[in-house]
């Protein structure tokens, strides 16, 4: 070989390596904001998050840039909108080794990403399949067809994990919240608020699971809808919510690009609860339906994993949920839990019972985490066909 055709080879890897070096936007970091009188989430590098003492409310961060606010434990109204969004993210993470393989039959397989031959977590060499499997990936179920971030606690529990979270706004679909350090593929639930809501980065009666959610490896989007819509459009809205993270999978220098597994969820709080439910029946490919306190729901044709959680103090929707939930039928798996709550959406209401029933709950079915399952057991439910 002569040396010039050497010397363009070493000019060739030395720009394609000073390309892959390029990076997309810096995302917003969300970290604890402590507010008097509520528990204090410590956030230190490596390790888990500190021990709690008062109400259990999840601090909280708005949007890039913004200044933060405390989020009441107590339920409210449907039009109260009922706290902004936590930032919840405790210690950073660790992660397996560089050079993973892709998830077992659950998300792009490593060397298949259109960024230079890698991996969904950008790790894996092109064209290669050796390794070891990735920490999130394919090694907490029977089939290999599972998303395993992280230790299952000892007990259901509603505050956050271990891993660092951030949000971005899609202006035409949500807040999304995601993990920084865990890692890919990740599963990811569009929440929607109810009557008064209006979701997104701000203020709203859900934004608490976004956090809460990403700080234990699962993607969440709080979903923009107008103050009125009704539980149908409410359904469309998360629908269409789901078909937008499908598309920021494949958008470059988006934060979630390739890091999306295909598992994809709904929830909602009152016409939102409503509203998951017409989503969850239109689309029996979803792997989980949260419905918290429905307004109004579906009350046929739901073939999703579906938890229904009910305030026992509700006077607003009661129990309307119940028809749904009725309407269910095995071997559609399906949980009831009642909690002592008004109508109210965060999962801090009811003393975090909702919180540690919805995050069990997205655990087993929407990622397929079977270590899980035991947890979910221990939930007190008012009626499930779960064994």
């Amino acid at each position: 070989m002569s040396i010039g055709n050497c010397l363009f080879g070493v000019a060739f890897l030395v720009a394609l390596l000073g390309a892959a070096a390029c990076g997309s936007d810096d995302p917003t970091v969300q970290t604890p904001a402590l507010s008097a009188g509520t528990s204090a989430v410590a956030a230190s590098a490596g390790t888990g998050p500190a021990a709690t003492a008062g109400t259990g409310t999840i601090p909280t961060a708005g949007t890039r840039g913004s200044t933060t606010s405390p989020i009441p434990t107590t339920g409210g109204s449907p039009a109260a909108g009922t706290g902004s969004n936590a930032g919840t993210g405790a210690s950073a993470g660790t992660g397996s080794g560089a050079g993973t393989g892709a998830a077992a039959g659950s998300g792009p397989m490593a060397g298949a990403d259109p960024a230079a031959g890698t991996g969904a977590a950008g790790t894996a060499a092109a064209g290669t399949s050796g390794g070891m499997m990735p920490m999130g990936a394919g090694m907490c179920c029977k089939d290999g067809d599972c998303l395993c971030h992280g230790d299952p606690p000892a007990a259901p529990t509603n505050m956050p994990g271990k891993f660092k979270t951030a949000m971005f706004d899609m202006p035409s679909a949500g807040c999304v919240h995601y993990p920084m350090d865990a890692e890919p593929p990740f599963a990811a639930v569009t929440i929607s608020d109810g009557f008064g809501g209006s979701g997104g980065c701000g203020p709203s009666q859900t934004g608490q699971w976004g956090p809460l959610y990403a700080s234990w490896g699962i993607v969440a989007m709080i979903i923009h809808t107008g103050a009125g819509d009704q539980p149908q459009v409410r359904g469309t809205k998360l629908s269409a919510a789901v078909a937008a993270l499908k598309m920021e999978n494949m958008k470059a220098g988006s934060p979630l690009m390739g890091k999306l597994s295909g598992r994809y969820g709904t929830s909602g709080f009152s016409m939102g609860g409503g509203g998951t439910t017409f989503s969850a029946m239109k689309d029996p490919m979803l792997k989980s339906n949260v419905s918290i306190m429905a307004w109004t729901p579906a009350t046929s044709g739901i073939k999703v994993p579906s938890l229904f959680i009910f305030g026992s103090s509700d006077t607003l929707a009661g129990t309307m949920g119940m028809s749904a939930y009725r309407s269910i039928t095995d071997p559609t798996p399906k949980m009831a839990v009642t909690v002592s709550s008004g109508h109210a959406g965060q999962p801090s209401s009811g003393g975090g019972a909702s919180g540690k029933a919805g995050l069990a709950f997205q655990k087993v079915y929407l990622e397929g985490d079977e270590r899980w399952l035991p947890v979910l057991k221990m939930i007190m439910a008012t009626d499930t066909n779960i064994k």
